[in-house]
């Protein structure tokens, strides 16, 4: 695993996995200890009602259990306990991104990861 200080999470789906619990969607917070709850809200109930109940778009909240998996690796991966949840979009960092590192973005995540994660 890689320890980073922190880790920020963006997008619709991210976001939406906020609004699973309040104290999460107070803090713009996911925690290691929220993961469990969030999982078994997915789990228990069809998207459907996951959507009625936390004010999600039915197609948002038949992504929130991929979106959680993808958190939670995450999370491991970089060793971190939380993750901010950052109001922007994943289209936001993508113009984020080319306007850091221009063109070659791409070509650059594993050196960008490295030096932002001390890997």
């Amino acid at each position: 695993a890689v320890r980073g200080d922190n880790l920020v999470l963006a997008g619709g789906t991210a976001q939406s996995l906020l609004r699973l619990l309040p104290t999460a969607l107070i803090a713009r917070c996911i925690t290691v200890d929220d993961l469990a709850p969030m999982r078994e809200i997915l789990s228990s109930y069809p998207a459907v009602r996951v959507a009625a109940e936390h004010g999600i778009s039915p197609r948002r909240a038949r992504l929130l259990p991929s979106g959680l998996v993808i958190a939670e690796a995450l999370m491991r991966r970089v060793e971190v306990e939380s993750a901010k949840v950052d109001r922007g979009g994943v289209r936001e960092g993508l113009l984020i991104a080319i306007a850091r590192n221009g063109a070659a973005w791409r070509e650059r995540l594993p050196h960008l990861a490295a030096r932002r994660f001390g890997d």
